[in-house]
């Protein structure tokens, strides 16, 4: 029989309980676990766990239980010296600085702050934490240099420390004493420097973080077990090495918004099976994109866009069976329309604009092309003759709205050990002049851009069929008659026509 809990930590934890309000605004999802600490015994109140031998308080889970007040060293909590789990995240803590009593839990293992409103510095004392072996503190509004005494910890396996925004420093190669880690999470920072090439020596890293900051220099070949890396957004330059079609385990290779160059490895197409999410817009590369894309791939997003790409588009990648994102926009693609792609059964969004698109664009053979077609962007291109009829009568998905009380959004799930990850596909159009800018896109968003072009002839009666239309985009081209209803009816208010005809 476990023994009840001691009575100077029931005091503790009681006084911890007074010294915040309750205030259901402080959390998300929020669920006030103290509001049940009423029995005598401590071991059995919600969010507490003690040892079964000694009655310790060993574990303290108070997330999302709308503490609101400040937090310091002077806390009753710290009273608890035999705590190895604690877990704060999802508080509002109201900007007090991490307490440094926080490292005197020398068997502390696990310590969750984030999303908890702390400010200030990371304590240098946190470093003392031997046996810590995950530490989140994750929109903290922390600020200053990063302690790169934690890079010593020789437990640790989860780091994560995302969307501080002002949190400065450099990963030093001192990374690689880490052998045991395998979540390694620092986005939405300043860090500054080179990524060590001593990472690809963490064998047990799966997932790797980097996005958002200042990081410079070479792309470093990450470690064999990594699933996810994530590097956009920074200022890396040079080349990939071929040496990343390797690393076969990888789910998520984002290296979006840098400035790489080169050309792309012929390997990319087809070394993972698993790799599901594949964006290398926004950097620098040229020459052709690699021409073998293997059967059996698990492809669903690939963005190229904003390179300097040339040559045709591979028609391998209609082996990708499991594609629902093809992004190829901005570059100098010289290629006719690539209606081999619409064999691919989940293709949802399809942007060919601003390339070197050219020539005719003729009806389907079949009556099932592009089933899926949510979102098409061909603009800017050189495309001409009339529009294609036969494409707008089987675009199926855009022909209805689907009704829903829950918003979901396009996007590819993944997850290992200890971690969930979610990739939200994204896009850029333009109507009216403007360019839209969608960061997450509803699953039933359907736009349609075939602004720009030399089209000709009449605008087809067929598209009046696509009633789930939410952009219609038909300017600069040569086009006569009228929009054919219902979209050209004020009773359908979801399609914006942009332009002139």
């Amino acid at each position: 029989m476990q023994p009840n809990c001691h009575a100077e930590e029931r005091l503790a934890l009681l006084q911890f309980k007074d010294s915040f309000m309750i205030n259901k605004s402080a959390s998300i999802n929020p669920y006030p676990k103290v509001s049940s600490w009423t029995l005598n015994d401590c071991c059995s109140w919600d969010g507490v766990e003690c040892d079964e031998h000694t009655g310790h308080v060993i574990g303290l889970d108070l997330s999302r239980s709308c503490l609101y007040g400040s937090f310091d060293s002077n806390s009753s909590l710290f009273r608890l010296l035999q705590l190895q789990k604690l877990n704060l995240a999802y508080n509002h803590f109201n900007y007090s600085q991490i307490p440094f009593r926080v490292a005197h839990f020398l068997r502390l293992a696990y310590l969750d702050l984030s999303h908890s409103v702390f400010s200030g510095r990371i304590p240098q004392s946190l470093a003392n934490l031997s046996f810590l072996t995950d530490l989140r503190l994750d929109n903290c509004a922390l600020y200053e240099e990063f302690p790169t005494t934690i890079f010593y910890l020789p437990n640790l396996q989860h780091l994560s420390i995302g969307d501080n925004q002002d949190i400065t420093g450099s990963i030093p190669p001192s990374v690689s004493n880490l052998t045991q880690l395998n979540f390694l999470d620092l986005p939405d920072n300043t860090f500054t420097g080179h990524i060590p090439s001593s990472l690809s020596n963490l064998t047990q890293l799966t997932y790797l973080g980097l996005s958002n900051n200042h990081l410079e220099g070479a792309l470093p070949i990450p470690a064999p077990s990594t699933k996810r890396y994530g590097i956009e957004h920074n200022s890396l330059k040079g080349e990939i090495s071929p040496l990343i079609c390797n690393v076969s385990s990888l789910e998520e290779l984002l290296l979006f918004d840098n400035n790489l160059s080169g050309t792309l490895p012929r390997c990319l197409g087809n070394f993972s099976s698993s790799l599901s999410v594949f964006d290398l817009g926004g950097n620098n590369f040229y020459g052709p994109i690699p021409k073998t894309w293997a059967k059996g791939s698990s492809l669903r997003m690939i963005d190229l866009s904003q390179n300097q790409l040339q040559g045709q588009l591979p028609k391998s990648l209609a082996n990708c069976t499991m594609l629902e994102y093809l992004h190829v926009g901005t570059n100098q693609i010289n290629d006719t329309f690539p209606f081999w792609l619409g064999t691919l059964p989940q293709l949802k969004l399809l942007v060919l604009r601003s390339n070197e698109f050219y020539g005719v664009i003729r009806n389907p053979e079949t009556n099932h092309a592009f089933p899926m077609l949510r979102i098409i962007d061909i603009s800017h291109n050189d495309f001409s003759g009339n529009l294609p009829s036969g494409y707008f009568q089987h675009w199926t998905a855009m022909k209805t709205f689907e009704s829903t009380t829950q918003l979901t959004y396009m996007q590819a799930s993944f997850s290992g050990e200890g971690w969930d990850s979610q990739f939200s596909y994204s896009f850029t159009i333009t109507n009216r002049g403007k360019e839209l800018n969608y960061y997450t896109i509803q699953d039933t968003l359907s736009a349609v851009d075939l602004s720009s072009n030399r089209f000709e002839g009449k605008i087809p009666e067929e598209i009046g069929n696509l009633k789930a239309l939410h952009l219609l985009n038909l300017s600069n081209n040569d086009l006569t008659g009228q929009i054919p209803p219902p979209l050209g009816t004020g009773k359908h208010d979801r399609a914006r026509i942009s332009g002139p005809l």
